[in-house]
């Protein structure tokens, strides 16, 4: 429920119930609830960006939690218009703004699960080794460095993990949301699985774009890599896993 005037906090987000259906289609009510989404995005993935940096240093944790609530409007801008393209391509009657409000509540739902993990991210930062401070300046392949960049390899894996999992669990929260608007099960499971998969896949190569999040130990905090077409999200992650294995 929510109070008329008051933007919808995270419960209500979390719990899709029937209001939030009447709030997609309802003028006055979709700009408290996109308001309401849009500062839960807002404040759980800054406070989650600042676990992710924390490891390097300080500063770099300013920075990610600057970029990550960046990165998650970005990816619903860059993929509302086609998300609802084939949304109305399965025979789902959405209109776009229906279709990025919806899309907003689902990252809304991902950013409050980040936002209460990231007390327990910092925890098991604070326990982890620190970056080698000797490592910075170094080139790849220094003993020094080495030593550091292995645990950089777990520490990005973990963060992309919770990550991926509170983004897959947040929209999945959508079908509830979805069945009442389309008012067919079988049509909500297509549209979300091909808002998943697209949403994913902007998503990944928009936060390949914004890195880095977890700076090398070698580099200086910064804010923006200048890598851009050096290697992508996929081709990081695979060989994070072939350092560890």
């Amino acid at each position: 429920m929510t109070v008329r005037g008051l933007v919808y906090g995270p419960g209500s987000l979390c719990r899709t119930d029937g209001d939030l259906s009447r709030a997609v289609t309802e003028n006055g009510e979709t700009r408290r609830l996109v308001a309401g989404a849009c500062a839960t995005i807002v404040v759980g993935s800054a406070a989650y960006g600042f676990a992710f940096g924390f490891w390097r240093c300080p500063m770099q944790g300013v920075y990610s939690a600057v970029k990550m609530p960046v990165l998650f409007f970005l990816t619903a801008g860059a993929s509302g218009l086609i998300n609802t393209m084939l949304a109305q391509l399965l025979g789902a009657r959405l209109t776009l703004k229906q279709v990025c409000t919806a899309m907003l509540v689902g990252m809304g739902i991902a950013t409050a699960i980040m936002g209460s993990l990231s007390p327990v991210a910092l925890f098991i930062i604070a326990q982890m080794p620190g970056p080698d401070p000797a490592a910075v300046g170094r080139s790849w392949g220094d003993p020094v460095v080495m030593e550091s960049m292995a645990m950089f390899w777990r520490i990005l894996l973990m963060h992309v993990s919770l990550i991926g999992a509170a983004c897959v669990i947040g929209n999945l929260r959508l079908y509830q949301l979805l069945k009442r608007l389309t008012g067919d099960a079988r049509l909500s499971v297509r549209v979300l699985a091909t808002w998943l998969c697209i949403s994913g896949f902007v998503g990944c190569e928009l936060s390949w774009l914004l890195s880095p999040f977890l700076c090398k130990p070698n580099f200086p905090a910064h804010f923006i890599t200048r890598t851009y077409f050096q290697g992508n999200f996929y081709e990081q992650i695979w060989r994070a896993l072939w350092r560890l294995l």
